[in-house]
C-alpha cells in the first residue's frame, strides 16, 4: 500500500484510473494519457492487480481501500477548487457530499458541494462559482448549495435528513456544517 503513490508517475496512473472506474485502459493508452512510459505503466497494473486495487483493468470499487484512495484523489481535486474560490469569493467554507465523498464517483457523476456564505450569492457570481467548480473537476454537472445561517437553521427544523448528510460531509475547508 505504501508504495501506491510513491512515485509522481504511479500517482498519475492511479489518479487516471480511478477518474475513470468504468473505463479499461490498455498499457499504451493509459501510457500516453499519463505521459509515463509503457513498461512502468504494465509493471504499476500488475502491482494493482496482485493487491486487488483493479480487477480485469478496472478499479474495484467493492473494495473500500480503492473507495479510500479514490476519496483521496477526489479531496485532492475539490481542495484545488476551494483555493480558486476562497481567493475570488468571500466563502466561509465548502464540502462535499454523495458520491464523491463516499469515493463512489463515476465519470457520469455529478459534484454535489455545499459553499458556506454569510448571504445568497447574486447570479453572476453564482455562474462563476459553478464554472470553476465544473472546471475544476472536470465535470458537466455540479450541484451547489450555498448554506447561509439562516438556511442551516431551516433546514435542520425542516429536513433533518438531508441536514444530516451535510453534517456528516466532508469539509474540504473553512467552517464546516454546524
Amino acid at each position: 500500500m505504501k508504495t501506491l503513490i510513491s512515485t509522481r508517475g504511479r500517482k498519475k496512473i492511479l489518479k487516471e484510473i480511478l477518474s475513470n472506474p468504468g473505463k479499461a485502459y490498455g498499457v499504451r493508452e493509459l501510457a500516453t494519457a499519463v505521459g509515463v512510459s509503457p513498461g512502468a505503466v504494465s509493471i504499476f497494473l500488475r502491482a494493482l492487480e496482485k493487491d486487488g486495487i483493479i480487477k480485469k483493468g478496472m478499479p474495484d470499487l467493492s473494495n473500500p481501500e480503492v473507495r479510500a484512495l479514490k476519496v483521496l484523489f477526489n479531496v485532492e481535486t475539490v481542495r484545488a477548487i476551494y483555493g480558486k474560490l476562497v481567493k475570488k469569493f468571500k466563502i466561509g467554507g465548502m464540502g462535499i457530499y454523495g458520491s464523491w465523498a463516499k469515493g463512489e464517483n463515476t465519470e457520469e457523476s455529478d459534484l454535489d458541494v455545499w459553499i458556506r456564505v454569510r448571504k445568497e450569492p447574486p447570479p453572476l457570481e453564482t455562474a462563476e462559482i459553478r464554472r470553476i467548480v465544473k472546471g475544476g473537476a472536470g465535470v458537466a454537472n455540479a450541484s451547489i448549495l450555498f448554506v447561509t445561517p439562516e438556511s442551516l437553521r431551516g433546514m435542520r427544523e425542516k429536513d433533518s435528513v438531508f441536514y444530516s448528510t451535510l453534517f456528516h460531509s466532508l469539509v474540504i475547508g473553512g467552517e464546516g456544517i454546524a
